[in-house]
């Protein structure tokens, strides 16, 4: 009888120390997959929304430094069209001719043409390949006004433009006199800026000159008959925006993430604009593919140019150089148009994965606090049953 009512006060206090555990216990785990999911759907979420944010910012950042360029070259070439007046005007000797070495600033293809003697007032322009000696109406302007100038003569009925003065260094160091703007790419479209001209409009853009982009303002100047014979130019290069490359390559995104900027379109699609590694600047990455070969850069640049202004979301596979392997990516990425610019903050799914491991982690310490508090909670349970058991009974 003794023995019976010491087992029966054990068993009781067993059952009351041990099923509290098992219940903790059980929704603890039944709750763990449900918290993992949360938590993996939180932090991407947070992921999204700072490459979101990123994206948004920088985006902002260029329409303000391209509005605030578009006054600036429209300034200038008001400035230099008043120099150029105030000197008399530009107009083609009837008589003289000038023999150039033409170069194509994009397929760099050489041709030999004759065109009439380009006229300051009076004053014939000379061929300056020398950057230390000051133009015939450009000198001395570059330097008070802070941008670059070139004069354009129109080389054939196709539209094509020669540069006969300019500042434009080409990769020599010397004045890119000579250098002209194909009205015609290689890849057949037509060039937005003689495009203008030929039609007699001014152009402030985004356009290629010599070898670099800029932000550049053109303004056709027409004959007596009003045929658009020459044209002024000026500019400020995209490379001396000091301020945008900073941020591509100083921005980091959670661990290791960062920006990128590709060429949306024409000889610059998919090529790197800006890198947060200089070294791969003007590298192209358009037929790059994903472990399962999907051109997924041209596919992002496809749906960014379609859906220009608005921040899309995309997902791939991708190995930087000295990678042992490739990583999940997420990235946001949004069309720049006036820049033809694909902005593309990124980051590492792997990044954001320690905060994941470190919440799991919690969880699992939490689960395991149950169980031994449980079990020390069930054996000095068991202890005082035992000894009160004892006492009872005795």
């Amino acid at each position: 009888m003794v023995f019976r009512l010491r087992n029966r006060i054990v068993i009781l206090a067993l059952a009351v120390a041990l099923l509290p555990m098992l219940v903790m216990s059980g929704l603890t785990l039944m709750q763990r997959n449900r918290l993992y999911r949360v938590l993996e759907s939180e932090i991407r979420h947070t992921s999204e929304n700072s490459l979101r944010y990123v994206a948004t910012d920088f985006y902002k950042t260029c329409e303000i430094t391209n509005n605030l360029l578009k006054e600036k070259v429209a300034s200038n070439i008001s400035m230099l069209l008043l120099l150029v007046e105030s000197k008399g005007g530009l107009h083609l000797s009837p008589t003289a001719r000038v023999q150039w070495d033409a170069v194509n600033q994009l397929s760099q293809e050489h041709r030999v043409v004759t065109l009439p003697q380009m006229v300051l007032g009076n004053i014939p322009i000379a061929k300056n390949y020398d950057p230390q000696q000051e133009n015939l109406v450009l000198g001395g302007l570059s330097r008070s006004s802070g941008g670059g100038y070139t004069i354009l003569q129109r080389m054939n009925e196709k539209g094509d433009m020669l540069r006969i003065m300019t500042d434009a260094l080409d990769a020599d160091g010397k004045r890119a006199v000579g250098s002209y703007i194909p009205a015609v790419a290689p890849d057949g479209t037509a060039n937005p800026v003689v495009s203008a001209i030929l039609r007699g409009e001014n152009y402030v853009g985004i356009s290629f000159a010599v070898n670099e982009w800029s932000v550049s303002g053109y303004q056709p100047l027409k004959d007596a008959d009003g045929r658009v014979f020459a044209c002024i130019c000026s500019g400020v290069t995209i490379n001396a925006m000091t301020m945008i490359k900073d941020i591509v390559r100083e921005t980091r995104i959670g661990k290791s993430g960062y920006i990128a900027v590709l060429g949306g379109k024409g000889v610059n699609k998919g090529r790197y604009i800006i890198a947060h590694d200089a070294a791969r600047e003007n590298t192209s990455l358009l037929d790059q593919t994903d472990n399962q070969g999907r051109l997924f850069v041209q596919e992002i640049i496809a749906a960014g140019i379609k859906n220009a202004g608005e921040i899309g979301i995309c997902n791939y596979n991708w190995k930087n150089i000295g990678d042992a392997k490739a990583r999940q990516k997420m990235g946001a990425y949004i069309y720049f148009a006036p820049w033809d610019w694909l902005i593309m903050p990124t980051a590492y799914n792997d990044d954001y994965a320690e905060s994941y491991r470190a919440v799991s982690s919690r969880i699992n310490e939490l689960l395991w606090s149950i169980v031994f508090g449980g079990l020390a909670f069930l054996v000095a349970a068991l202890a005082i049953a035992w000894y009160l058991g004892n006492r009872i009974a005795g």
